[in-house]
């Protein structure tokens, strides 16, 4: 008879990172709807100063075994002309097989992964409103600790 090898057990971002790798990305939905009664001149109009704030929503899931993270972000920005969709997943491979504990997962995608996927959310926003011709949504820097996970998800069924 043989006894299966116990997996370690990550309960720590320090000790989760080093044994990542960023394998792939997905992107699941890109989207974009102009706002149904917006004067011309205001959706072809490139004052971003006259347009309100962008008012964002990000949604945060995730899905792993033993061997992988998928890390999913689905942001959703309200620029007042229009408003527009990003769904996408960062997948990560691991050195060897794992068990994760919540607080890693959630500290990871909170410190790690938000900031891996930011740039992407941010030019797919931005493409989007540009082939739509209308303003670009400004989105700042995304600083650590902004983006927290309030009701992590799994995408597992």
């Amino acid at each position: 008879m043989t006894t299966k090898s116990k997996r370690p057990l990550i309960e720590s971002v320090e000790d989760l990172v080093p044994l990542l790798t960023l394998t792939g990305f997905r992107q699941y939905e890109i989207s974009g709807k102009r706002a149904e009664a917006i004067p011309i001149e205001k959706s072809e109009s490139t004052d971003l100063k006259a347009l309100p704030e962008p008012q964002m929503d990000v949604q945060i899931m995730e899905n792993h075994t033993d061997q992988h993270i998928e890390a999913r972000f689905r942001a959703t920005v309200d620029n007042g002309v229009g408003v527009f969709l990003i769904d996408i997943g960062l997948l990560y491979n691991f050195s060897e097989p794992i068990d994760l504990g919540r607080v890693a997962i959630n500290n990871f995608i909170e410190r790690i992964a938000i900031m891996a996927a930011w740039p992407f959310i941010r030019e797919g926003i931005a493409t989007t409103a540009a082939r739509m011709e209308l303003p670009v949504p400004v989105l700042g820097l995304m600083k650590q600790g902004q983006a927290t996970v309030q009701l992590l998800e799994s995408m597992q069924k």
